[in-house]
């Protein structure tokens, strides 16, 4: 996506990295309203692109290999989505 829109950079993030920064933003500083939290979600991510320890935020493609690559995938991919949901669900009451 990247090489064709170049420009969104800024706005787009790996879902690991997306799941690893929001992880650091104080929850008490978001709005109730779910879109607005949203947005602040992804300004809070972008601004914290480089002041976070690095990790491998990539999901091993399991494509040819064993069962077990899949279910490491699932696992990697299931626990970025948690992470994510709870950053947007955390204080405003919405359940999962």
């Amino acid at each position: 996506m990247l090489e064709r829109y170049p420009h969104l950079l800024d706005r787009t993030f790996a879902l690991r990295e997306f799941a690893r920064l929001t992880a650091a933003v104080d929850d008490t500083m978001l709005p109730p309203d779910l879109v607005k939290r949203g947005r602040v979600l992804v300004e809070a991510a972008r601004a914290r692109r480089g002041t976070i320890p690095p990790a491998d935020d990539t999901v091993p493609d399991p494509m040819g290999g064993p069962e077990q690559a899949h279910r490491e995938a699932v696992r990697l991919i299931w626990q970025a989505v948690h992470g994510i949901v709870d950053a947007l669900a955390s204080r405003v009451g919405v359940r999962r």
